[in-house]
């Protein structure tokens, strides 16, 4: 599955992305995790890969966050530092994408690489203001792990 957005012109361009990234594999928080903590305690991590990227809490909630895991245990992930608190209860997801690489084009087949933007967890779409896009631009846009560098193909 690809990424899809709108458009909106007026000055610049507005890119309204669509959340719509897939999970792979799900558990839920054992207890409550405090921020700055490195290994987060879980239901099972059975069917989770040996590294990778979860995303903690709901997708579309103000607490959730994306995090790296380097290691994990049958009920452990080691990972990156929390940012926020977490409840017991709250779900762990394992999904492949935290980031957007977003293209332009003045004609639609000369590509230009424009940026790579992080995945806005908390909300339902990602935006991206292209201050100097104009009303002929084409764009297209590919999900990116900032981990394993893997990329999704192009909108």
């Amino acid at each position: 599955m690809n990424p899809t957005f709108q458009a909106i012109n007026s000055i610049g361009n507005i890119l309204n992305i669509n959340n719509d990234y897939q999970f792979l594999s799900s558990t839920f928080l054992k207890r409550d995790e405090t921020a700055g903590v490195t290994t987060i305690n879980v239901d099972n991590t059975t069917d989770f890969p040996s590294t990778g990227l979860l995303l903690v809490s709901v997708r579309d909630s103000e607490n959730a966050e994306f995090i790296t895991y380097s290691a994990k245990t049958a009920t452990t992930f080691t990972t990156g530092a929390l940012i926020l608190s977490h409840s017991r209860g709250e779900s762990v997801n394992q999904t492949l994408w935290n980031q957007y690489v977003i293209q332009s084009s003045p004609d639609g087949t000369t590509w230009s690489a424009l940026a790579t933007i992080a995945i806005d967890p908390t909300s339902t779409s990602t935006i991206y203001n292209h201050a100097a896009g104009t009303a002929g631009l084409y764009y297209r846009i590919a999900y990116r792990n900032s981990v394993t560098s893997t990329q999704s193909g192009f909108s």
